[in-house]
């Protein structure tokens, strides 16, 4: 085997000549670098290069059972950055974010499936130390990507684990649209055979509906607000009231943002698309109250309006304990910012833009859907407008038999 071990000119690494078989069944000779300096590393490199030749199948076996879950998900954000490159475009870093951090959900199910974990025992994401929640990725990082069973179903005892954690239908949504490419990739590499089709079934689908919880009254996020023990996480809180800020527009906040108590427009500084980057109007003094407060409490340094804050879903739902009101998430605030702004007379098509959406779809489905008693309100609102009409046009003798059924009662 050392007559095709070669090195070219005056370089240290060894190249050689591989046999391999094309499409056809033909064989043909290769160049190939080994990529090592060292004789020895580079003869048994091309030993394993012949055998793979002679023996196709055998090869990818060994590919597929050395192959493991972080790789695959490695593939993935290698593309995403690809991508980032060619776009030139800043913000689909975020995007490798969010695989990254929805990678961490499958190593974390990953492990304790390793380790045989008993299911009431296996916790979320959020419930763990940081320094075991480590530990547990590290193992779920090494599974094997042949784990990923179709008939063992590892997909659909994934999202009954988020389930019962009490992780919402949405955000389930998003790590099957995380593992997905990331095995369609492996896939590609030839590092997992498995089908697509038959562990992400088409009938199985995972499906979001709307919340409809807001909060109703100022009086009642004031309430909230002073219910917190930390007035740094009171602070984000006022700030998404004020502006309907989602998370990720939360962490790009700068104090400049907010500088100037008097000023008319707020820089909103949102990430999944072109149109979250917004200009917010302040005009109303529920607006600008919450912006005092936000701007004379918030914690940021270096130019931020906030530090770090990955511990606020859990203490919101203390302060909504202690403020003795419904449990709130930021979405059902970032919801309340838009039925405030509604019963302020702001149009839908205005609303959709200071909110970031590209279209009215998302603002009629989510927020914009008048339920329960504030559509009893709005009846009686015009019903009043309909009577106080009516006595205008009748000098006070409202008539009867017209269409319409006559007055409303």
């Amino acid at each position: 085997m050392s007559e095709h071990l070669f090195r070219r000119g005056q370089g240290r690494i060894w190249y050689g000549w591989v046999n391999t078989r094309g499409p056809d069944g033909k064989y043909k000779r290769e160049k190939r670098s080994t990529g090592v300096a060292d004789k020895q590393a580079a003869r048994k490199r091309l030993a394993e290069w012949e055998r793979e030749a002679a023996d196709p199948n055998a090869a990818q076996l060994r590919r597929e059972k050395g192959a493991t879950l972080k790789q695959a998900f490695d593939l993935l954000l290698d593309d995403v950055r690809a991508q980032t490159k060619r776009a030139k475009d800043p913000r689909s870093a975020d995007t490798v974010k969010f695989y990254a951090k929805q990678a961490r959900a499958w190593y974390l199910f990953a492990a304790y499936e390793l380790n045989e974990t008993e299911a009431e025992e296996r916790k979320a994401l959020r419930e763990l130390p940081k320094d075991r929640k480590a530990e547990l990725i590290a193992i779920g990082e090494s599974c094997p990507l042949s784990h990923v069973d179709p008939k063992g179903g590892f997909v659909d005892r994934f999202i009954s684990w988020r389930r019962r954690t009490g992780v919402g239908e949405y955000a389930i949504s998003k790590d099957r649209a995380t593992l997905r490419p990331a095995l369609r990739l492996a896939k590609r590499q030839s590092l997992w055979s498995g089908d697509l089709d038959v562990v992400f079934p088409r009938g199985f689908e995972t499906h979001y509906e709307p919340g409809e919880h807001y909060v109703r009254t100022r009086e009642e996020a004031w309430t909230l607000i002073h219910a917190f023990l930390d007035k740094a996480r009171a602070a984000v809180i006022a700030y998404v009231l004020a502006l309907g800020a989602e998370p990720r527009a939360i962490d790009r906040a700068l104090r400049i943002d907010v500088a100037d108590p008097k000023a008319r427009m707020v820089p909103v500084h949102g990430t999944k698309r072109r149109t979250r980057e917004r200009i917010v109007p302040a005009l109303f003094g529920w607006q600008r109250e919450l912006l005092d407060f936000a701007r004379e409490h918030a914690d940021g340094a270096d130019g931020a309006l906030f530090s770090e804050w990955s511990n606020l879903r859990r203490v919101l739902g203390e302060a909504c304990e202690r403020a003795k009101i419904e449990h709130c998430t930021l979405t059902d605030l970032r919801r309340t910012f838009a039925h405030w702004m509604k019963n302020e007379g702001v149009r839908q098509e205005d609303l959709m833009v200071a909110m970031g959406h590209s279209s009215r779809k998302m603002l009629d489905k989510v927020y914009g859907t008048a339920r329960g008693d504030e559509l009893i309100e709005r009846f009686e609102e015009a019903a009043a407008e309909r009577r106080a009409g009516l006595r205008l046009i009748d000098g006070g003798n409202a008539r009867k038999g017209k269409a319409g059924g006559g007055t409303p009662t």
